[in-house]
């Protein structure tokens, strides 16, 4: 009789697998580096209309939401020459690209490096501000109230050169501010160029400080801030950020803004503001980001007093994998004036609203 012992083996026969290259080292070789990261979340708000908010804008309606699908590619060539591509594709393009579609090319240059010295020409990302377009690069889900009245990319050339391991310079000339795409129409709308020029500390690897500037004229209607005319609206913008890791479990930083907008008829306005930011690890997967920022408004032109919008968030960020963050944040923002928010209609009607985030952002 057939048994166990003597029945015939089904198993098949292993075959051999030589091991080969993986995408990312054929990538590699070819001299051609990928990243990015995918951002999805339920937003909520307690408002009928979201007012100030960059990318969460939706908020009101109370939805899942894919902000951002954003990939960044970089190509290196022989003899210190590079391409860059950063494409997004989600709600957060209608913003970035300002023309209302779900795909914008956010970056796209070339550039050349020969030691210290690094030269870029084509679109870029500004140099202004703490929090950056790329969702995996902030601890916070939402943006700051500071990041709607700071540029988000520039058209033109940029030269960076690094003296030493603690100081670098920055200095360009790009077609015009742009302030954020929010702003309706703030694309460049005239021959004139804008400077912008940065000066870079990072004494120790603790401590970082960034100095930016930038001046330049567009037309009137753009800009930080909204000239009453059709003229000429001379735009200056100032921006300091500094960060500093107290030690594994704690770090803290700061951004602070000061905007000058002239439009040659006696219309000055002064918007500045100031955010600060500490981040606490709590336990090894598990850190809470808290932001605190203070915007004066300057309605200018004696139309009225000042406002002051005031916001506080709470973050907690847990990683899943060294791939995988979850982020569930809690908004409070409010305003010295009572017809800045939407509680009951849009116009305006309200001195306060909240909003609340569970978001998730893979990187690769």
């Amino acid at each position: 009789c057939v048994t166990d012992a003597t029945r015939p083996s089904t198993t098949l026969p292993a075959i051999s697998q030589a091991a080969g290259p993986t995408l990312s080292d054929v990538l590699g070789n070819s001299g051609i580096a990928v990243s990015g990261a995918v951002d999805v979340s339920y937003d909520w708000a307690d408002s009928d209309g979201v007012v100030g908010h960059v990318f969460d804008g939706g908020a009101a309606d109370n939805t899942f939401a894919l902000h951002q699908a954003n990939l960044l590619v970089t190509k290196t060539f022989g003899g210190g020459v590079s391409a860059t591509v950063n494409t997004i594709l989600g709600d957060d393009a209608a913003v970035t690209g300002a023309d209302g579609d779900d795909f914008d090319i956010f970056q796209g240059y070339i550039s050349y490096t020969n030691g210290g010295l690094t030269v870029s020409g084509g679109k870029f990302a500004t140099l202004a501000g703490y929090e950056v377009v790329n969702s995996a690069g902030n601890a916070n889900a939402s943006r700051s109230f500071l990041f709607l009245f700071q540029p988000l990319a520039h058209t033109g050339v940029r030269a960076s050169y690094k003296l030493n391991d603690s100081l670098a310079l920055t200095a360009g000339l790009v077609n015009g501010i742009a302030a954020n795409p929010a702003f309706a129409g703030s694309r460049d709308n005239n021959s004139d160029k804008t400077i912008e020029a940065q000066i870079a500390f990072t004494p120790t690897k603790s401590l970082s400080v960034y100095l930016t500037g930038y001046k330049g004229n567009e037309d009137g209607g753009v800009g930080p801030g909204i000239g009453l005319d059709g003229g000429v609206i001379n735009n200056d913008l100032v921006d300091l950020v500094a960060s500093y890791t107290i030690n594994d479990m704690l770090s803290v930083a700061l951004n602070a803004d000061y905007i000058s907008t002239e439009d040659g008829t006696g219309g000055n306005t002064e918007n500045k503001g100031i955010a600060g930011y500490v981040t606490a690890k709590v336990l090894p997967k598990l850190s809470l980001t808290l932001r605190g920022e203070s915007v004066v408004i300057d309605n200018g032109n004696g139309l009225g007093d000042d406002i002051t919008i005031n916001e506080g968030t709470l973050t907690a960020g847990y990683s899943v994998t060294d791939a995988l963050t979850v982020l569930a944040e809690v908004r409070a923002d409010s305003s010295s004036d009572d017809l800045v928010f939407n509680q009951h209609g849009l116009g305006g009607d309200s001195n306060y609203q909240n909003t609340a985030t569970i978001k998730g952002i893979l990187k690769f």
